[in-house]
């Protein structure tokens, strides 16, 4: 299934909650509807993950949140046609806000040190459906996976390791401390816009033709056999596509 039919049904299945969720008043009618999404403010709106649409909040002063921000979040959406009052969206609820990371040169990472393995990719969880474990939006490669290792004082770093045809590829590596087999899921994001930093002129050269660049995620994933010996493999995968910074 392609990313684009897999958001497609992903906000399909929203569309659907949000009908079932309309409750019928005795002087006419009610809604009373939570969104849960991912959001990024702007003054007192916010924009959610995969569109261009502003929602305007009402309670945005009385939120921790700055314009740039974004963050899991649910919104309520309130009409009763029996007030005469026009809709409003308000945040009901904020989760997390969301940090955006910078990339870093292969060289910079020692692997010695960041050396955690990891698990397997994660669908990230609304409370109405999933959304594909990786994404780009926005020049921002988002990914959601799980690891072998504790939460505190973890750490993740994201390396441009070149280009190859059409690709853009990156290496993502954690540092965490180990206890038994503790598995913890994280979900991270990390700005591509300054991709071309990490490239030679002739890499950036080699993929001016193309109008989109897809983005390419390698890992160490740790894997058992059927004794349960362990052995770590590198694998890779498409984490999303983006317009071509380069193309002439």
């Amino acid at each position: 299934m392609t990313m684009k039919k897999i958001f497609g049904l992903m906000f399909a299945s929203m569309a659907m909650f949000l009908m079932t969720s309309c409750n019928p008043a005795e002087l006419g009618e009610s809604w009373d509807l939570y969104i849960d999404d991912i959001y990024t403010v702007n003054k007192h709106a916010v924009v959610p993950e995969f569109s261009d649409t502003f929602i305007m909040v009402s309670n945005m002063e009385g939120q921790q949140l700055k314009t740039g921000d974004r963050a899991r979040m649910v919104l309520r959406y309130f009409y009763d046609s029996s007030t005469g009052k026009k809709p409003e969206y308000s945040i009901y609820k904020v989760y997390d806000i969301i940090p955006t990371h910078n990339l870093d040169t292969i060289a910079t990472i020692d692997p010695l040190v960041y050396n955690a393995p990891f698990k397997q990719l994660e669908f990230y969880e609304f409370f109405d459906r999933y959304a594909y474990p990786v994404w780009v939006w926005n020049n921002c490669q988002n990914i959601n996976v799980s690891y072998y290792g504790l939460k505190p004082g973890a750490q993740f770093a994201m390396a441009v390791k070149g280009v190859d045809k059409e690709y853009l590829e990156l290496e993502l590596f954690a540092k965490a401390t180990r206890s038994n087999d503790d598995i913890t899921t994280v979900f991270l994001t990390y700005d591509l816009s300054n991709a071309g930093d990490f490239l030679t002129q002739e890499q950036k050269r080699s993929v001016e033709s193309y109008d989109t660049l897809k983005t390419r995620i390698y890992l160490n994933r740790e894997i058992k056999d059927e004794k349960g010996n362990a052995s770590i493999e590198k694998i890779n995968f498409i984490g999303g596509k983006l317009a071509n910074p380069f193309k002439k």
